[in-house]
């Protein structure tokens, strides 16, 4: 009998290449969804927003055994001389994605497939959207799930 070689494949780069091919196959496009789409739709249609984005990853993750998670902030616009980031312009999603005990949570941007990094600045990390979207401050509850969202802004200066 022979023995057979196994990769082994680290979650991250399972991460990466589920973001890099959302990146590849989506295109960016403000106009094509709003808010209430459906992951569904936007993987339909393939475009959208940030949030679409990672909504169609979130989906993918959790259809791969690992616990995604959404990250919603701000975007340093031009981060250390980089490219600007597509989104950078307005409040931003990406995905987290549990890659085990040794990596903890890890953010993955797939609007501009790259991991997230200083240049991405968490406010609020929920399920999807509907748990980080903004709001001016919200307590409800529905069908028995409670949701409590609270927003500060900040301005940063330099110096």
């Amino acid at each position: 009998m022979r023995a057979r070689a196994c990769r082994v494949i680290d979650v991250s780069e399972v991460v990466r290449g589920l973001g890099e091919r959302i990146k590849a196959d989506f295109r960016f496009d403000r106009r094509s969804t709003d808010v209430d789409t459906l992951p569904r739709r936007a993987f339909e249609i393939r475009r959208g927003v940030c949030q679409d984005f990672s909504h169609v990853m979130i989906a993918a993750c959790a259809a791969s055994a690992f616990p995604p998670a959404m990250s919603a902030a701000s975007c340093v616009p031009f981060a250390g001389g980089k490219e600007r980031l597509a989104g950078a312009d307005a409040m931003h999603a990406w995905v987290r994605a549990w890659c085990g005990n040794e990596s903890g949570w890890v953010g993955y941007d797939p609007t501009n497939a790259t991991f997230a990094g200083e240049d991405h600045i968490a406010v609020a990390i929920g399920r999807d959207y509907e748990d980080v979207r903004r709001s001016p401050g919200c307590f409800g509850q529905q069908a028995g799930r409670r949701r409590a969202s609270r927003w500060t802004s900040c301005r940063c200066s330099s110096g």
